[in-house]
């Protein structure tokens, strides 16, 4: 309390072995995916190399496996570990992880991190590790399920497919021009950049009315439209906006995602009910625009001045 913030890790680094107290480390190493961390840390505690040797296992032995949380680790990323250890030790490793424990075993006040341990088992001492025990930080053993190949996920209906830009309809001729095509496509780009700039105003208005994700999920999505706009059907105005439909859902998440995919979607459906045998003026673009706004406040709710 009142102390000054030690920096003597560089940004973007981590350490290796360090203590419970904020020792230092063993060694400093650049931050990773979870799984490239996991996976040192495993090949540490089993290593045979001279100045290590903790614990070599020999393929098919009979393991415990502790995850601990030094204090500052959250749930989820408690459980991305202990996933990747238990798949690590099985598949790289070759032993059988019989137990798992995982929770705050030995923590510090705010300590960001994780520790792994692991315990030869044989009978007796599964027997004393699964006893009764009275103290409350101390869970319940979890049983890892037997290797098995992971559950595939049900067939979508035919049609359900959706993880392509939509096409425009080949049986119909072009509506746009190549230059009409060529305008669209600057000035769904310039949009989508601009949306991108945006994102530090976005985030610092929501994080003062909402909750301050707007600029980030919008980001998100501008870039998602960056990304797909030369693939969109230009030549077909519903069909580029079914497109522009397409990258936000994919792209943004959280309500603005939906609300955005809503409004698309109904400006799309007014476009293609216009039957159009050119670009579309000025008037039926402000009805399609209607139509979305419209979308919007029926499922969301809103109202105008409301």
């Amino acid at each position: 309390f009142g102390t000054l913030v030690e920096e003597r890790i560089a940004a973007g680094s981590m350490e290796v072995g360090l203590g419970i107290h904020g020792e230092p480390g063993a060694s400093l190493a650049r931050l990773a995916p979870a799984d490239a961390i996991v996976d040192e840390m495993l090949r540490m505690i089993v290593s045979t190399e001279e100045g290590c040797s903790y614990l070599a296992l020999p393929r098919g032995e009979r393991v415990a496996l502790l995850v601990n949380n030094l204090g500052a680790a959250t749930p989820i990323e408690m459980c991305v570990v202990a996933r990747r250890a238990i798949t690590a030790l099985r598949s790289v490793h070759g032993v059988c992880v019989s137990r798992v424990y995982s929770g705050a075993f030995m923590t510090s006040l705010d300590m960001s991190g994780v520790s792994l341990s692991l315990l030869r088992l044989d009978d007796e001492r599964i027997a004393r590790l699964d006893a009764p025990a009275a103290p409350l930080a101390w869970p319940a053993s979890a049983t890892p399920a037997a290797d098995a190949a992971p559950l595939p996920p049900p067939e979508l209906p035919s049609g359900a497919q959706t993880r392509h830009v939509p096409p425009a309809d080949a049986t119909t001729p072009p509506i746009l021009s190549s230059e009409q095509q060529a305008a669209t496509l600057r000035a769904v780009r310039a949009a989508a950049e601009a949306v991108c700039a945006l994102e530090p105003l976005l985030t610092e208005w929501d994080q003062k009315v909402g909750d301050g994700d707007c600029g980030a999920t919008l980001q998100a999505g501008g870039r998602a439209v960056l990304a797909d706009c030369a693939s969109y059907a230009l030549s077909h105005p519903a069909a580029a906006v079914a497109g522009l439909c397409y990258s936000v859902s994919r792209g943004m998440g959280g309500t603005s995602g939906v609300l955005y995919a809503i409004f698309l979607s109904s400006v799309r459906a007014e476009l293609a009910n216009a039957s159009l045998a050119a670009a579309p003026t000025s008037a039926q673009m402000a009805a399609a625009f209607c139509a979305g706004a419209q979308a919007v406040g029926r499922y969301g709710g809103a109202s105008e001045g409301g």
